[in-house]
């Protein structure tokens, strides 16, 4: 049964690649999962989800094998080993896969029989300006704002030394459609600081911070979304944040009122309430949908958004998102998602954070074949039939 809903889904898989390109990556998961399932539980096998598959969710380090005369012949022994024993090597992924950052990184990257299955990350950690009110009205201040950050400290936060500091297009680059040409992020503080002079952003009372160009108090709010995962990293952003803004002149501080529950950090979105959030877009957004999502009004995205960028509704910005979810090509696709880089490098409503390595650890002392695809690993619909003894 299993084998024939896999099969099923490779048979959908093509259909769409022929009608929509990105829906392949979907149905490669599909396939992917579903013959794991097939090795897994086959009736000829001793492996069985209560006993095979949990060993690989808590993650043991090393396989046992099953007894031999629980399969039907040696090949299926040997497929179905091979499946379970990548697969194990696989377990401390979780989320992002297996932290750069973490005790297991060091243990599996010296082990010359495990491949790191390193790759470009497809979704990124990323900030929206409060667009609707404040010093943010001011596209030079938004342009001083970025240029004043400590990027390389930030990707060390989020990503080790593997951390990159991204493009003014936000897309990172493993995903379908982006723009090369679009200018890179950078810090320069004298820039910055000559930037908020020209806007009118001054020192007017002695007190070391700038104020409005109407001489009216400039306290600049950060904060980010509520995540347990995440709120430990986003604290420590925000600070890096509030430090090379207080060296440009700007009143800057990191609220953690909005983390306490919530309830309250739904309601200080609902309202707007921030100069900048600090927020998150998974792989399987980035993938279709794209991080551009996150940015627009609610009235356009619809439900199921997470409504952090209600503070901005630009008419181009609307357009170019609906032809990317109403495209009936991937040329259109990709014509949309172009104009959503250009709009985000010339307007500055948002951007990425960092632009993030992936790791997929696998082993490679049997086996050979494997691609390594971005922000996937080797685990997908072409795994099952491109692997070959070494």
């Amino acid at each position: 049964m299993c084998f024939a809903i896999a099969l099923m889904g490779l048979i959908v898989t093509v259909f769409f690649y022929q009608k929509k390109h990105r829906f392949l990556l979907a149905g490669m998961f599909i396939v992917g999962y579903l013959g794991l399932s097939f090795l897994a539980n086959y009736k000829g096998g001793d492996i069985s989800s209560n006993e095979g598959l949990n060993r690989i969710v808590e993650g043991l380090s090393s396989f046992t094998q099953s007894k031999k005369s629980g399969y039907d012949d040696e090949s299926t022994m040997r497929l179905s080993q091979m499946v379970l024993e990548d697969y194990m090597s696989k377990t401390p992924i979780i989320g992002l896969g297996l932290s750069s950052q973490g005790d297991d990184f060091d243990v599996i990257s010296g082990n010359e029989n495990i491949d790191i299955g390193m790759s470009d990350y497809t979704g990124c950690n990323q900030v929206t300006f409060g667009m609707d009110h404040g010093a943010n009205l001011y596209h030079d201040f938004r342009e001083a704002v970025v240029k004043s950050l400590n990027w390389e400290l930030i990707g060390q936060l989020i990503n080790g030394d593997y951390g990159e500091t991204p493009g003014s297009g936000i897309l990172p680059r493993a995903c379908a459609g982006y723009d090369s040409s679009l200018w890179m992020m950078y810090q320069d503080a004298d820039e910055a600081a000559a930037l908020l002079d020209a806007a009118g952003f001054k020192d007017v009372n002695g007190d070391g911070f700038r104020e409005m160009p109407d001489g009216t108090a400039l306290v600049y709010k950060i904060t980010s979304q509520l995540s347990p995962s995440r709120n430990d990293l986003y604290t420590r952003i925000g600070q890096v944040m509030v430090d090379s803004l207080n060296k440009v002149g700007i009143n800057a501080y990191f609220d953690t009122d909005a983390l306490a529950s919530e309830e309250i950090n739904d309601k200080m979105v609902a309202d707007n309430d921030y100069d900048m959030f600090i927020g998150y877009t998974t792989s399987g957004v980035a993938a279709y949908r794209t991080c551009f999502w996150y940015f627009l009004n609610r009235s356009i995205v619809g439900s199921g958004a997470m409504n952090w960028g209600g503070s901005y509704n630009d008419p181009e910005l609307n357009n170019a998102y609906i032809q990317l979810m109403n495209a009936a090509s991937n040329d259109e696709y990709i014509d949309a998602v172009h104009k959503l880089q250009k709009l985000a490098s010339e307007d500055l409503f948002a951007y990425a954070l960092c632009w993030e390595k992936c790791f997929f650890p696998y082993r490679t002392d049997k086996y050979q074949g494997f691609v390594n695809m971005d922000a996937v690993g080797v685990v997908h619909a072409e795994t099952f039939y491109q692997l070959t003894n070494k």
